[in-house]
């Protein structure tokens, strides 16, 4: 979607949103896939910090699709075996960001269905 530029940002914004939500996504499924591992160390992406200060500096239309957020270890809970996946944790955040996955799709679709019938095409 980087390069389509409709004037606000929304594909932009969207299109970071959603890669930010996918590596999250790999990055808890390899978590709860490696809940047993010895000395495993969590890890997670944080892209709303960045979104939300391009957001205010009026810096999306360049936000392009590389690798959003920043990934960081999730140290808070480490177990006895130095394993700092904690199952309750990545459940909960997982339905969160389904959630926003969600949002950002519907919002997308508003903006779209916006444009749509603006070129006449509904």
């Amino acid at each position: 979607m980087s390069g389509v530029n409709l004037g606000d940002g929304v594909f932009d914004v969207t299109s970071y949103a959603m890669t930010g939500l996918t590596r999250r996504a790999e990055l808890r499924a390899n978590n709860i896939a490696n809940a047993e591992t010895p000395n495993f160390r969590a890890k997670t992406v944080d892209f709303e910090s960045i979104l939300s200060q391009r957001l205010r500096s009026g810096e999306v239309a360049d936000l392009g699709m590389g690798p959003a957020g920043i990934e960081t270890l999730r140290d808070n809970y480490v177990d006895v075996n130095g394993n700092s996946v904690d199952l309750e944790v990545e459940t909960t955040e997982m339905i969160q960001d389904n959630l926003m996955f969600q949002a950002v799709i519907n919002g997308f679709n508003y903006k779209a269905d916006v444009l749509r019938s603006a070129i006449g095409g509904r």
